[in-house]
């Protein structure tokens, strides 16, 4: 049974609105697997030999476990997983795969948790804000401790930074 919460005009199911991120989730995080802006985690997966096709096998996988959730609603989740094939992947490209969703949804659900208002508040960010929000948090921790600082203290280098990163957000 679906939870819906009727606020106004306004329609609510927790559960099933945050599906609504994942195609703007999954383009982010195959983005962050190409583009290794988290320097530390990629040093690793280079350290422990994983390839970009591995990180695509995992992500690819893991796509097919999202999609599949639906099919067949008799089945458990690890099930599931077991089928799309993500339990053959490499664990260091799971581990990739998870980091940058995980930044993602983070970064997403903080913009959320802020715009949640009692009634007759302020209408809720559109999916588009909820997922810049995570994107913005994945530029932030991929920068280097000094940049943070900065990144922190002046406004308008966070704007910069952000557009040079195709991020587009007032800051």
């Amino acid at each position: 049974m679906v939870l819906q919460l009727n606020v106004g005009e306004v329609k609510y199911a927790p559960k099933r609105d945050v599906v609504y991120l994942f195609p703007a989730v999954i383009r982010s995080v195959a983005a962050r697997l190409e583009d290794a802006p988290f320097a530390p985690l990629h040093v690793l997966l280079r350290q422990r030999g994983i390839s970009q096709d591995d990180l695509g096998e995992a992500l690819g996988c893991y796509i097919k476990y999202m999609n599949a959730a639906h099919q067949n609603p008799e089945l458990k989740m690890w099930d599931v997983l077991e089928a799309s094939g993500w339990n053959a992947c490499k664990p260091e490209a799971q581990i990739a795969v998870m980091f940058y969703t995980g930044i993602i949804f983070t970064g997403a659900f903080f913009e959320g948790v802020r715009e949640v208002v009692p009634l007759g508040g302020r209408a809720p960010a559109v999916v588009t804000d909820l997922v810049v929000a995570g994107q913005q948090l994945d530029a932030y921790l991929a920068m280097p401790c000094w940049q943070k600082w900065l990144y922190r203290k002046f406004k308008w280098l966070r704007r910069l930074l952000m557009r040079g990163k195709g991020i587009y957000v007032e800051v």
